[in-house]
């Protein structure tokens, strides 16, 4: 009747002269408390307005309760599928959580492997530093040869030159 009367409660009420306007009111909120509740398309709803109307001497009741019957047991036939993808993305989450705690647990590893390259690094490279020392060290002596034996050989020959 709401259907096709709209909110008019007296206009209803003259169709239903079992009960008043508040009765029937607060009927119709009780029903789209619930259809609220279950999350009813305004489709769902709009067919079961019609079928409460097309069947007005049968339980109120009863109709609602069967239409929530079906509404449940459609959206439940949908739900593993739903479902399913929720626990394959739950299961792909848990597999990257578990690669990046597996991660998080090889740091204390890897640190420890760069201190140990770092030290081997900082070794060879004072071995390295030492040995161009070393070889500087050469060269200015070979140099210092050279020039010992070099300076009286250049003396020598610029006195025989002149």
């Amino acid at each position: 009747m709401v259907y096709k009367f709209g909110k008019r409660w007296s206009l209803i009420q003259r169709h239903m002269k079992d009960r008043s306007e508040n009765q029937i009111k607060n009927q119709y909120n009780a029903i789209m408390r619930n259809l609220k509740k279950e999350k009813i398309s305004s489709e769902d709803e709009t067919k079961l307005l019609q079928n409460i109307i097309q069947n007005p001497n049968q339980d109120m009741q009863k109709l609602i309760d069967g239409f929530l019957h079906e509404v449940r047991t459609k959206r439940d036939q949908n739900e593993p599928k739903i479902t399913q993808k929720k626990i394959k993305m739950e299961v792909k989450n848990n597999l990257i959580i578990k690669e990046q705690n597996q991660m998080i647990k090889q740091i204390p590893e890897i640190k420890q492997n760069l201190e140990v390259q770092c030290k081997k690094s900082s070794f060879y490279l004072s071995i390295f530093n030492n040995i161009k020392f070393i070889l500087i060290l050469t060269i200015i002596e070979q140099f210092k040869l050279i020039s010992n034996i070099l300076i009286p050989y250049l003396q020598f020959v610029s006195l025989v030159a002149f």
